[in-house]
């Protein structure tokens, strides 16, 4: 059996470290990106969060909007109204019961305007949702386009999310020991045409 000082050993040992180290060098370059502190750098979705809080508010403004609160104030009032008066007593029957039917005339009113505008507001909501979901998308393959750009341009083999996910709620990578970020490039890449900020999209109100 050769020993530490036979020269077998030490030729089998040589080969084995040559090995490795050829191994080493022939290696894939990595490259690691991490797209959930990307993403709120990026230019679009700092302009979907502008755009989506700028149709809430239109939404709010909306005359269909501003008219259900009219409605609802005003149902408030005669609620309250017809709730003293009959706690006081100081109205005559006829003029009581005037004054409930007109709140409940005012309460209809009100309880068919909130249907028409829950329908005409889930739709609004519906369309600004869907597109907010292709700015997002766009956002997504802006960062995938420029890592594969810049990770190509750098001489890299592979470039990997360090923080993507799977679907037991791991990481995809749990460890790396050689790896170079190159987060930085790539928000400088996609926001290297940032263009002027959109005007946000029209609320239109329902047509009856």
């Amino acid at each position: 059996m050769p020993t530490l000082r036979t020269p077998l050993f030490l030729a089998v040992l040589a080969s084995l470290l040559a090995g490795s180290l050829l191994s080493a060098q022939t290696g894939p370059k990595i490259a690691t990106i991490n797209v959930a502190e990307i993403r709120p750098e990026h230019h679009v979705v700092k302009e979907n969060i502008r755009l989506s809080g700028l149709s809430q508010e239109k939404l709010s403004n909306s005359r269909i909007s501003q008219k259900l609160e009219e409605r609802k104030a005003n149902l408030d009032q005669l609620i309250k109204a017809f709730q003293e008066a009959q706690a006081r007593q100081a109205m005559t029957p006829e003029e009581l019961e005037n004054l409930r039917l007109e709140t409940k005339v005012a309460q209809d009113d009100f309880r068919v305007l909130h249907s028409d505008w829950q329908k005409w507001r889930n739709e609004e909501i519906r369309k600004l949702n869907q597109a907010s979901a292709i700015r997002e998308r766009k956002s997504y393959d802006l960062i995938q386009s420029a890592a594969q750009k810049i990770g190509a341009a750098m001489g890299f083999d592979l470039v990997v999310d360090i923080n993507g996910g799977t679907s037991t709620q791991l990481p995809v990578i749990l460890y790396l020991r050689n790896g170079t970020d190159i987060s930085k490039e790539v928000i400088a890449e996609i926001n290297k045409d940032a263009p002027a900020e959109e005007p946000a999209p029209e609320v239109a109100d329902p047509q009856n």
